[in-house]
């Protein structure tokens, strides 16, 4: 007899307690569906900056670039990197250089959180020649032809930087700065290339 109404007590209970759970839930609303994790978003960059032709033959020369790059999450810590630039690099004694590049690589970045320092290590392929032949050959310039002096350059590039998400902006607007030293061996020329950038981005 004890044990049946020690099963009815505990019936009852749980059945108050289900009770009052079905009521509440029914009048919450709904939750608002979640958005994307920033781990799942892919992200684009613009940037500019200033750096140096450190090996030119008239010695070190001031340059300026720009970047558009495309990451495109792996994992949480691991993004492809996808980035063209260009540059310009003042000749010292030696012509104006100027120069396109795409690039492809890995970049290490904590994605859940608001600040991110990352690293970056990345395959390059670079079209190198004076502002000369950029002016007076543009077509064959553009298109690659090495027949009227351009270089096919190719190399690596490793680079550390910091970029922070704008508060206020659903964690999509960030911002960035980053160094960047490239070595470009294959190729006549100067080999070695720095830049400093800055620049701002979009999660979508």
């Amino acid at each position: 007899m004890i044990v049946r109404r020690l099963v009815v007590s505990l019936v009852s209970v749980a059945s108050v307690l289900l009770a009052t759970t079905s009521s509440r839930a029914a009048s919450e609303p709904d939750a608002p569906p979640s958005s994307p994790s920033p781990a799942s978003r892919a992200a684009i960059y613009g940037s500019a900056g200033v750096g140096s032709v450190l090996d030119k033959s008239g010695g070190a020369a001031p340059s300026a670039t720009t970047s558009l790059r495309l990451s495109l999450p792996l994992a949480r810590v691991l993004a492809l990197e996808l980035m063209g630039t260009t540059g310009y690099a003042i000749g010292r004694g030696t012509p104006d250089d100027f120069w396109a590049r795409l690039a492809i690589g890995l970049r290490v970045e904590d994605s859940a959180r608001a600040f991110r320092p990352y690293g970056a290590f990345r395959l390059v392929h670079q079209h190198y020649a004076s502002v000369s032949t950029w002016e007076d050959h543009p077509g064959a310039s553009i298109a690659g032809s090495s027949n009227e002096g351009l270089q096919h350059r190719s190399g690596t590039a490793i680079a550390g930087g910091l970029s922070w998400t704008i508060p206020r902006t659903d964690d999509r607007v960030r911002a960035m700065v980053e160094i960047e030293v490239s070595w470009v061996p294959v190729g006549d020329g100067p080999a070695w290339f720095a830049a400093t950038e800055a620049g701002i981005g979009y999660a979508f």
